[in-house]
């Protein structure tokens, strides 16, 4: 915990020191369209399967009015081809169930731009929806989602001191509805798509099944923590597991 709060202290005042001195200088001594070419350099750095978890985590994190900024100043300074790139991670990520539907369409109303992007990416999408493929992507999709409101309704734990016992109690019977449909789901995977897939992509099944072994280990430790916490009472030992619990929630959404 103290190492997490190091590096959050560290980061918090770099950015700060950044905000105060450098990015004032930026501004004073390059034109917009220098800032825009230092820009689009910046981002040409960053690698393609990275930004495709990026843009979508921005999206989320930000403020509606920091969205339509962020993708007003990319269409300006963006080129085309780079624009229709992000546009697409952006709708693919809504697709899939990582970004909020409520999200996409405040983001289109205020940049209905946007929309024409997209299009393309969205009809794709919905022609792999349609297949027998696409029945996996909505249950991932459907994963995703309930994913999202476990991590949601972990941070309500920090809400009582020590934490409401009915509270966990919920969070629990839902991790363990979702394991449930996750083992059921990987089983599945384990047990026919993949030996079916490893006659064509040899060592790919490997792969998989260790993921799906570390899944379960991840679940198995979150309901424990959580069992734990219905019965504990000291504040700081509370405290202590409900970091350990949103911490194991988030590696779980990232995992999946």
């Amino acid at each position: 915990v103290k190492v997490v709060d190091l590096v959050s202290v560290h980061l918090l005042e770099h950015m700060a020191k950044e905000e105060a001195t450098m990015l004032p200088l930026v501004r004073r001594h390059f034109s917009v369209e220098d800032q825009d070419t230092l820009m689009r350099r910046a981002r040409a750095r960053v690698p393609p399967d990275f930004l495709s978890e990026l843009i979508p985590w921005m999206i989320n994190a930000l403020t509606l009015d920091d969205r339509v900024g962020l993708i007003r100043n990319l269409l300006r300074a963006a080129p085309f081809d780079d624009f229709t790139a992000i546009a697409a991670i952006i709708a693919r990520s809504v697709m899939l169930g990582e970004t909020a539907q409520d999200n996409w369409e405040e983001l289109v109303l205020r940049v209905p731009e946007l929309q024409g992007y997209t299009a393309r990416a969205l009809e794709d999408r919905k022609a792999e929806a349609g297949s027998a493929v696409g029945e996996i992507y909505r249950v991932h999709k459907a994963i995703r989602i309930e994913l999202n409101g476990i991590v949601a309704q972990a941070k309500e734990l920090e809400s009582h001191s020590p934490p409401d016992p009915r509270v966990a109690s919920l969070l629990l019977k839902r991790v363990v509805f979702l394991q449930r449909m996750v083992d059921d789901h990987s089983k599945a995977e384990d047990d026919i798509v993949l030996p079916e897939l490893e006659t064509r992509v040899p060592g790919i099944s490997k792969k998989y099944e260790d993921e799906h072994s570390e899944e379960r280990e991840l679940f198995k430790t979150l309901r424990e923590k959580l069992v734990e916490l219905q019965c504990i009472a000291d504040e700081g030992q509370a405290s202590v597991l409900v970091r350990s619990v949103q911490g194991l929630a988030r590696a779980l959404k990232d995992d999946m």
